[in-house]
C-alpha cells in the first residue's frame, strides 16, 4: 500500500536505495517524461528544471494530500487521488472565490456528465458531493497551504520499489 512521504519519514530503518531506482535515476527519468507530455501544450519549449524553486513541490502535495493518500489501498487509487489533489491546489490558487467556485462546479459537470442517465436521480446528490469534496480539500490549501503560490502544469507519478515517487511541473502563479 502506498504511503506519503510524512509516513516514510517517520520510518526508523532507512531502505538501502535500488542503484536502478535511485534519487537520480527516478528523477531523471521523471523528468524525461514530464518534457515528453509537455509536447503539444503551450508549455512545450519551457525548460524544464529539477528542484528550481525553494520548496519541492511534489512534496508540498503529498504533504497537502496526506490525509488522503494515506487512505489508499492500491496504486491505482494513489494515482486517481494524486490527480484530485492537484486539480484541486491549482484551483486554490485562484484568487476570486467566486471565480474558484465556478471552476469546481465546471469541473465537476464535465466529469459527471457522462454519467447523468445511468445516476437518474442520484445525479444531484452525487454532484453535490462532488462539490463540497473539491470545496473542502480547496479550503485546506488555503488554510494550510496558501503562502506557496505554485500552479501544478503537469505531473508524472511512479512507483519505484513500491513507493510513491511524485515529479511535477510546476510554474509560480499568477496571483
Amino acid at each position: 500500500m502506498p504511503v506519503s512521504r510524512n509516513k516514510k519519514k517517520k520510518k526508523k530503518k532507512k531502505k538501502k536505495q535500488n542503484p536502478v531506482y535511485g534519487k537520480k535515476t527516478v528523477q531523471k527519468q521523471n523528468k524525461e517524461r514530464l518534457m515528453q507530455k509537455l509536447q503539444g501544450t503551450k508549455f512545450e519549449n519551457a525548460k524544464v528544471q529539477m528542484n528550481r524553486f525553494k520548496h519541492s513541490v511534489s512534496e508540498l502535495i503529498l504533504d497537502y494530500g496526506a490525509p488522503l493518500l494515506d487512505e489508499c489501498k492500491s496504486n491505482e487509487d494513489f494515482g486517481k487521488h494524486v490527480g484530485f489533489l492537484v486539480l484541486c491546489w491549482n484551483i486554490a490558487n485562484v484568487p476570486d472565490e467566486v471565480e474558484r467556485g465556478k471552476q469546481i462546479e465546471e469541473i465537476v459537470d464535465n466529469m459527471l456528465e457522462p454519467t447523468r442517465q445511468k445516476l437518474g436521480k442520484e445525479f444531484e446528490q452525487v454532484r453535490t458531493q462532488f462539490i463540497d469534496d473539491m470545496d473542502l480539500w480547496v479550503q485546506r490549501k488555503i488554510l494550510l497551504y496558501d503562502e506557496y503560490k505554485y500552479m501544478v502544469v503537469n505531473y508524472d507519478l511512479t512507483f519505484p520499489d513500491g513507493e510513491p515517487y511524485l515529479t511535477v511541473a510546476s510554474t509560480k502563479a499568477n496571483v
